[in-house]
């Protein structure tokens, strides 16, 4: 459950970086839905794996979920 926590605090992060940083024009464009939409269906898939599976990879899988965000540069308005 840990991993799941860890993993849904990176995504809530980084969405939320990507709604704030749409709504700085008072819109939401075509690609920002998709890219948000696309966030969340990972973390569902994501979350499905980790809870089906307890293994090391899994805790590789989240390491490497976690790097890429934080690799991204979104910035949370949390």
């Amino acid at each position: 459950m840990k991993k799941i926590s860890v993993l849904s605090q990176d995504v809530l992060q980084k969405i939320s970086g990507l709604i704030s940083k749409a709504l700085n024009d008072d819109r939401i464009s075509d690609d920002e839905f998709s890219l948000i939409l696309s966030e969340l269906d990972t973390f569902q898939e994501t979350k499905a794996k980790l809870r089906t599976t307890q293994t090391p990879k899994d805790e590789s899988l989240l390491q490497k979920i976690v790097l890429t965000n934080s690799q991204s540069g979104v910035e949370s308005c949390v």
